[in-house]
This record gives C-alpha cells, sequence and structure tokens, in this order.
C-alpha cells in the first residue's frame, strides 16, 4: 500500500495575528513550460515562469473586470468586489478560497496558475507583499513567477500572481502563498494551501551504464564497484560495441575464480515525498553478449534493501549466452522499507581465463503513477 508524506499546510482564508514571513524561492532557470493549471487563466505558449517578469512588483489597476492570458493581469473595479457589510479595516481574500490542486503533474515539467488578490474591506492595505512560505514537503517545487501586486491595495482592487509548479519528486508537494499585509493597528495575512503532486518516470539513474566512462581496461568501470574478478571498461576491436566506442566486461580471471560480479548501488530515497521507495516501480534493461555462443552464462540481478543494507528483495534478468548482442528487460515494484536498489553483473566462469560476458546500454529508471 503506497503511503505519502506529512500534509501540514496552513488552512484558512485570512488568519489575524503577527505576519509570517516566507520568502520565495526564486523560479528555476531550466523550467521548461509544459503547459497550464487550473482553469483561470492560461500561459502564453512556450513561456517560462519568468518570462516577462523583470521581477519586480507593479501596481493593481481598478479598470472593468476581465480575464487575459499570462501576459497581462486579471483586474475588476471597487464596485465589482467591494461586499456589502465589509469590514471597515483591509482584507485581503485570494480568489481560489483557501487551497488550490495543481494535481498529477510529470516530474521536472512546469505548470502555472495565476491567483487573484482582492481587497475585500473597507480600508486600503498597507505594505502588501506575496511569497511562498517555506513549510511543506517538496515546498521548494513551488516558486512565484512574477506578480502585479504593488505595496498599496485600495479598497475593491485586485490584483495577481502567478505561481509556477515543477514537481521534482514522486508524491504529494505542498506550500503556502502568503498574502501579508499591515493595517493601521496590526499586520495581517491570507493565506492559500498548494498541493501537487509528482508522476511519471526518471532518466537514468545508473552510472556508466554504457562503460564510456574511463580509459580503456580501467578496471573497476567508473561508478562500478567489483566484487569477484577484474571487471574493465574496454573496446577491444574482437567485440563491437552496442552503442558507443565501449562496453563493460568481467576481463581475465583469477586463478580458481569461477563467479564474477561487479556492482552498483544507487540510493533511491531522493525519489519521493514519503520518504522511502515503496510502490515504485524499477526497470532494468541491459544489452548483452557473449564471445562465441554457449561461452559464459551471464546475468543481471536487481535487489532491494533497507536503510542498514539488509536484502527485501531482488529480481534475476534472464541469463544469455548469445553471441549476437540481445536486449533484457526487467521490472519490479519496490518493497516496503526500500531505501537502496542494487544492479549487479554476473558472469559464470565455464573454462578458459576470461569470463565471456559483455555488457552495455545498460539503464535503470523508476516510474510512478499515483
Amino acid at each position: 500500500m503506497l503511503h505519502r508524506g506529512p500534509r501540514l499546510f496552513v488552512f484558512g482564508l485570512l488568519v489575524i495575528g503577527t505576519s509570517c514571513v516566507g520568502a520565495a524561492p526564486a523560479p528555476p532557470a531550466s523550467m521548461a513550460d509544459t503547459g497550464t493549471a487550473g482553469s483561470q487563466v492560461e500561459s502564453t505558449s512556450g513561456a517560462t515562469a519568468d518570462s516577462g517578469i523583470d521581477g519586480t512588483t507593479g501596481n493593481a489597476t481598478t479598470t472593468s473586470a476581465s480575464t487575459s492570458s499570462a501576459t497581462s493581469f486579471t483586474t475588476s473595479s471597487p464596485a465589482s468586489t467591494t461586499t456589502a457589510g465589509a469590514t471597515d479595516e483591509p482584507l485581503l481574500a485570494f480568489s481560489d478560497g483557501v487551497s488550490y490542486d495543481f494535481e498529477l503533474r510529470p516530474i521536472t515539467t512546469l505548470s502555472h496558475h495565476e491567483f487573484t488578490v482582492t481587497n475585500i474591506g473597507r480600508m486600503s492595505a498597507q505594505s502588501v507583499t506575496v511569497s511562498v512560505l517555506d513549510s511543506g514537503v517538496g515546498h521548494d517545487s513551488f516558486a512565484i513567477g512574477r506578480s502585479n501586486c504593488g505595496d498599496v491595495l485600495d479598497p475593491g482592487q485586485m490584483c495577481a500572481v502567478e505561481v509556477a509548479f515543477m514537481p521534482t519528486l514522486f508524491g504529494l508537494h505542498g506550500a503556502t502563498l502568503l498574502a501579508e499585509y499591515d493595517t493601521p493597528t496590526t499586520s495581517l495575512f491570507a493565506a492559500l494551501d498548494m498541493t501537487g503532486t509528482g508522476i511519471g518516470a526518471t532518466d537514468n539513474l545508473l552510472v556508466n551504464g554504457d562503460g564510456e566512462t574511463g580509459a580503456d581496461g580501467e578496471s573497476p568501470p567508473p561508478g562500478w564497484t567489483a566484487v569477484s574478478g577484474i571487471w574493465q571498461v574496454t573496446g577491444s576491436p574482437l567485440i563491437a560495441a552496442y552503442e558507443g566506442d565501449q562496453y563493460i566486461w568481467p576481463g581475465i580471471g583469477i586463478g580458481g575464480l569461477s563467479q564474477y560480479s561487479v556492482r552498483q548501488q544507487i540510493p533511491v530515497t531522493n525519489l519521493t515525498t514519503w520518504g522511502d521507495a515503496e510502490g515504485i516501480e524499477f526497470h532494468v534493461r541491459s544489452w548483452l553478449r557473449s564471445f562465441e555462443f554457449g561461452n559464459d552464462p551471464a546475468h543481471y540481478t536487481m535487489g532491494f534493501y533497507d536503510g542498514g543494507f539488509s536484502p527485501l528483495g531482488e529480481v534475476v534478468g534472464p541469463i544469455s549466452t548469445s553471441e549476437a548482442w540481445v536486449e533484457l528487460q526487467s521490472s519490479e515494484v519496490a518493497p516496503a522499507g526500500t531505501e537502496v536498489t542494487q544492479l549487479s553483473l554476473e558472469c559464470e566462469l565455464q573454462s578458459g581465463s576470461a569470463c565471456s560476458a559483455f555488457f552495455d546500454g545498460m539503464e535503470v529508471w523508476a516510474e510512478w503513477n499515483g
């Protein structure tokens, strides 16, 4: 059963008391726009979180009510937003209420939503600032892209702030959007809880799975740890690499050795918001061949381990002795408590002095879709 991390966020339309200060993280420069989130305003196609924004706040206007694209913000007249019986103090409120969900979003892809802040009170709000509070799991996946909220928001006036969400982990992310302001007697803030869930697949988690890193003959291959046998990266002309110029093989044997093994450990607690990798599906792909058909059987093993490196389970890949490159694949869902995965390459020497197994194009990636 999947479980998710804490969901402790600030709720409520308005909290009266001392102002909370939360610094808004700058939008990641590498964000690539993938569209918009929510139903209010759509971002201009191809725009990034800070596209066309100088990073300063502007002045809210009081023209007639309208909804625009992300290149211009929503505004309205005082008469259209001031409510009957409103307080004589300034009172800021978010048009989305007290919460907004960006819903399911692929990890490392960007979405936007425009939030509107309105002064529904009868006095001007002074020293208005809008920020993302550094609280909640994955809060750094939210960033203010731009805002036209100025220092003063008069009664009935509204301003807009665009928030970018780019999940970096699988699971539920959360942060709080704050609109802080001063009254003649105290400091107040309006708070809105933002959530969003990261799904999808990672890139290759394996280091040097193609043997392209390291000089010809280097042992062990960079990124790998030899358990038994020499294990090298090589570009021997006897075997053409499946991809690139090099591959990984066990090397010349040691007297009396029949089992050859090399491994690479992959920490996976940094993939999720709930702490371990329970429920994450891991995929393994490898290209494998022998020098001659039937030489030495070889395979890979993917193991799952807890924080103390106690084994929790494993999946053993297909065994191959083919003299041509063969693609092998396996998939397995990580059990509860998984904090480390380990890919091991195995070769069993049948005869001679070199275990005939060549590995190339290896990948390990993780996938979770909620």
